[in-house]
């Protein structure tokens, strides 16, 4: 199997945001929940960010946006940190109610065919058929409403439905986790939002779509060994893994290259001009953003480092 297929699917889930609660619950949780018969608490992937006068700091934590609920307790490094700050900072609030029906309407406008358009007509005859194989597996998604779905929406759902087979539930996600503390006791901000997103991945061309959607019915399957090892590294709080883990699912395709820039790289220059901002406040902030976004030499932890600033993991 090609590599770029487990690619796509890493980033979509360790880069954004989760749109959608998984219809799917309670099967093979063998396979990841019950690992650790003495539960221990997660270490995560969590950091200091000192400002260059030295006394103000903030605190980043690199999330994943689809994990099993046995990830959970949380080191209570972690958590204490988040009761000390003033405000949450995430990716994207997702789970702001008044933020709901602006969400689904903008996933419906980019992400349903209109016209008549269906992936019956759109995609290549080939393509169609491996589609529609995959489908009459899935009960809870009927083929008549998948093939209204363009190739990106259609894409996220098959790797959301794959992976809540291991109880990976986008309400469990480190970033959901912490939403739902501070609702109504903190300030929340983002560094993005959901809108910016979905717009940032219905934007990619249609080329680009298929390549989300070949990809993700070449190799959906092994996702789910490649996240089993992602949950093990977060645990252990070592971020030498997860980037090992990732990283050696990146090819070399030169279109892939520009697809990784424009939804990591890019993202990570933006991001990380917010943070700056954070430490200048009254404020103390705690960060929690896709686990990937903070790993490599263009992660928002180097970036911060090569700026001047102090980054300690903790």
């Amino acid at each position: 199997m090609k590599k770029r297929s487990i690619k796509i699917i890493i980033l979509i889930t360790l880069l954004l945001t989760s749109f959608f609660q998984s219809p799917i619950k309670g099967e093979e949780v063998n396979s990841v929940v019950g690992q650790n018969k003495v539960q221990q608490k997660s270490r995560g992937l969590f950091w200091k960010v000192k400002g260059k006068n030295g006394g103000k700091y903030l605190y980043l934590l690199g999330s994943i946006h689809m994990v099993p609920q046995d990830i959970y307790p949380l080191d209570s490094k972690i958590e204490k940190a988040f009761e000390l700050s003033d405000v949450l900072v995430v990716e994207a609030d997702v789970a702001d109610p008044a933020a709901t029906a602006e969400i689904s309407q903008l996933v419906m406008s980019k992400g349903i065919y209109s016209n008549g358009k269906t992936l019956e007509t759109e995609l290549p005859k080939k393509l169609y058929q491996k589609v529609e194989q995959e489908l009459k597996k899935i009960i809870l998604l009927p083929i008549a409403q998948a093939k209204k779905m363009k190739p990106w929406l259609l894409s996220i759902t098959l790797a959301q439905l794959n992976l809540a087979k291991l109880q990976m539930d986008p309400m469990n996600g480190i970033d959901m986790h912490f939403l739902k503390k501070a609702r109504g006791s903190k300030k929340i901000a983002q560094l993005e939002s959901a809108n910016f997103q979905i717009k940032l991945l219905s934007g990619f061309s249609h080329d680009m779509q298929l390549e989300f959607l070949k990809s993700t019915l070449e190799n959906n399957d092994k996702s789910i060994e490649v996240f089993k090892n992602m949950v093990k590294a977060w645990r252990e709080g070592s971020a030498d893994d997860m980037y090992q883990i990732t990283s050696s699912e990146l090819d070399d395709s030169p279109k892939l290259k520009g697809f990784y820039k424009k939804l990591n790289d890019d993202r990570n220059v933006e991001m990380v001009k917010n943070i700056e901002k954070y430490l200048t406040d009254k404020n103390s902030y705690f960060v929690v953003v896709g686990a990937l976004h903070m790993l490599g030499k263009e992660g928002i932890v180097s970036l911060l480092t090569k700026k001047g600033y102090s980054v300690e993991k903790l």
